[in-house]
């Protein structure tokens, strides 16, 4: 009982870093998944292994989506400060150039 149980724990172990490969490679999840099932995997531990790498890559993107907003917020703030201190050209400039990673954060952060 005990034999089986670790057999089985180290093919799903071999599994992952089949997945993980295949993701890097440029994969998506369905055709992981596919690949999964292909080699041997029942459903539920596929379905398992895919959902563990979504929710990483969704928190990993939403981690730099956090980061982009902030510096667009800071360089936001940086060009109000040069604007009360009468430095217009320069102060638009900035406020305009904050705008960029500000939405390409939150756009990131929309998406799934």
């Amino acid at each position: 009982m005990e034999e089986t149980k670790i057999d089985r724990e180290a093919f799903i172990n071999e599994m992952y870093s089949y997945a993980s490969s295949l993701l890097k490679n440029g994969k998506d999840f369905d055709e992981v998944k596919t690949a999964l099932l292909e080699r041997g995997l029942d459903e539920t531990d596929a379905t398992y292994i895919i959902n563990g790498f979504e929710r990483e890559f969704e928190t990993g993107n939403k981690t730099r989506a956090y980061k982009e907003m902030f510096v667009g917020v800071v360089c936001f703030f940086i060009g109000l400060t040069t604007f009360t201190a009468n430095m217009p050209y320069l102060s638009w400039c900035v406020i305009l150039l904050s705008l960029w990673p500000f939405c390409k954060g939150a756009a990131r952060y929309m998406k799934r």
